[in-house]
């Protein structure tokens, strides 16, 4: 764990460029701020999924309810 933050620290302080960041969010409830707003930024893309029922359920919904949520 200790290297891991270490790594991750080496890219915030800017000793690892290029780098690629890719998070995945099934819930929707992250932000990551763009510099640049309201203009897009150009060096970050953002691409939306469908959920599964296999997300739906991780995140705590129902069977039933997953299965209605992804049919609508």
């Amino acid at each position: 764990m200790a290297a891991f933050i270490k790594k991750l620290q080496n890219l915030v302080d800017g000793y690892s460029f290029p780098f690629h960041f890719i998070f995945d969010d099934p819930s929707g409830n992250s932000f990551i701020k763009n510099p640049f707003a309201p203009n897009q930024d150009h060096q970050m893309f953002i691409h939306k999924l469908p959920r599964t029922v296999e997300m739906l359920a991780e995140m705590g919904y129902s069977a039933e309810n997953a299965k209605q949520y992804v049919e609508e």
